[in-house]
């Protein structure tokens, strides 16, 4: 009895992180979507479905994972409407045996494959072989995958970390998941994590952290437009701006996605006194909430035109659009008005 109880535990578990899933994944989906056009380098295959293994999930749940058909190599987990999986006929549990004539590897690496490599062997806008057990069967599917800006996300009962992109896989907290009820604040956080991802952030501090902060060439080596924008900054500057940037990239996936702006800087003023050791509202957080005030008032301005809602300025170099003279220096000042 005591053993039953355990697995029910465990499977009620493993059932409250797949809920969480679901709910990032239908937030997420359409602005992965959405983001298709922002960067070329950070677009992938995608076939509309979730792709998982084991090692996504905490140990203790594999034999419940067993039931639903994930274990140590990738497997579906969620396939949408409306979607080239769908039309394919991919089904949740399916084993994806191979893509492209190219083997999918089992065990360890089957996590990396599915958050990492898995989208760089889709090719978008043509046919794809896919190989793929369904139980006792095993049988090839012809896919077409669409573009998007797609990243794994693994959901953790066990993170202190509320959520955290690395650059391929965005991650959260199980906690984090239940507790934002609110469904536009939850769009809010999730938007501003693809939208780090998308302007390959995490990659760029990594870089900024190796080479030093007084150097430029880590920000120069990712070839974004925004270059003149973030390069004589320092590495605190660069945080800040970072921040800015993925503020303007969130609210416009966001706007063209429908949701209301109006109340993005009254999440992000609740969240930055939880983020500071006074527990206070600082001077740079204000400034940033001035600054994202600005960027919607932008965007409505074009809505109200009938202009199209997408950053095309910005991403092509021209940061008008955002003040950012109160979190730079004079040298920042100066390259922002080049």
């Amino acid at each position: 009895m005591k053993r039953q109880s355990l697995l029910t535990a465990k499977t009620r578990e493993l059932l409250r992180i797949q809920d969480a899933e679901a709910r990032v994944w239908d937030v997420l989906h359409p602005l992965m979507e959405e983001a298709a056009n922002y960067q070329s380098s950070e677009t992938y295959g995608y076939l509309g479905a979730v792709f998982v293994s084991e090692e996504f999930y905490p140990f203790r749940l594999r034999n419940a994972l067993r039931r639903y058909s994930i274990g140590p190599y990738v497997s579906v987990s969620q396939v949408f409407p409306d979607s080239p999986a769908e039309r394919a006929d991919l089904r949740e549990g399916d084993q994806i045996l191979s893509v492209n004539g190219k083997r999918v590897p089992r065990w360890g690496r089957a996590a990396r494959y599915a958050s990492v490599r898995m989208k760089r062997d889709l090719v978008p806008g043509e046919v794809n072989e896919i190989k793929v057990r369904r139980g006792e069967e095993t049988f090839s599917v012809s896919v077409t995958p669409e573009k998007a800006a797609y990243y794994s996300v693994i959901v953790s009962p066990e993170s202190h970390v509320d959520i955290r992109p690395d650059g391929e896989v965005i991650w959260l907290s199980l906690a984090m998941v239940e507790d934002l009820a609110d469904p536009s604040d939850f769009a809010y956080a999730c938007s501003f994590a693809l939208a780090q991802s998308i302007m390959r952030h995490p990659e760029k501090r990594r870089k900024n952290l190796w080479i030093g902060s007084t150097m430029d060439l880590a920000i120069i080596a990712t070839g974004i437009p925004s270059i003149g924008v973030l390069g004589n900054a320092s590495a605190k500057s660069k945080q800040r701006l970072f921040d800015v940037e993925a503020d303007l990239i969130a609210l416009y996936l966001l706007a063209a996605q429908g949701y209301d702006l109006a109340n993005y800087p009254k999440f992000w003023e609740k969240q930055f006194p939880k983020q500071r050791y006074s527990g206070m509202l600082e001077k740079e957080d204000a400034l940033r909430l001035e600054v994202q005030h600005q960027i919607i008032a932008s965007i409505d301005a074009k809505r109200a035109s009938g202009a199209f809602i997408f950053p095309e300025e910005y991403l092509a170099g021209d940061a008008s659009e955002v003040v950012l003279q109160p979190f730079a220096g004079a040298t920042e000042r100066r390259s922002m008005g080049k």
